[in-house]
């Protein structure tokens, strides 16, 4: 199985999901890892730290939706990744539903 990890769509935001040594745990426990590039560079967390942990790097939240079963995310996700999900992928992370009126329909 597959962990996705999106970066934050805020400047304002440096939290990321996970951190290089939490891709070396679940790696260890058998779980592939991808994040998006840059998406620890907030809580300087270099991609070259991922890769070292065993993560795969993608280009952007798309590619990251397309190779993961589960995607973790500190913010609501965007419009543009939301359209790429499918069924039965597990989505981890704050999506702000009081904030986000777009969750509402």
């Amino acid at each position: 199985m597959k962990i996705g990890v999106i970066s934050a769509d805020s400047a304002s935001e440096s939290r990321v999901a996970l951190t290089p040594d939490a891709v070396k745990k679940l790696r260890e426990l058998g779980f592939e890892v991808v994040i998006q590039s840059g998406a620890g560079q907030a809580s300087y967390y270099a991609d070259a730290l991922y890769q070292a942990a065993g993560a795969d790097i993608a280009n952007s939240s798309i590619d990251v939706v397309n190779q993961s079963q589960i995607i973790t995310t500190v913010n609501d996700l965007p419009t543009s990744t939301t359209a790429a999900l499918t069924a039965g992928q597990i989505i981890i992370g704050m999506l702000d539903p009081y904030r986000n009126t777009q969750l509402d329909t």
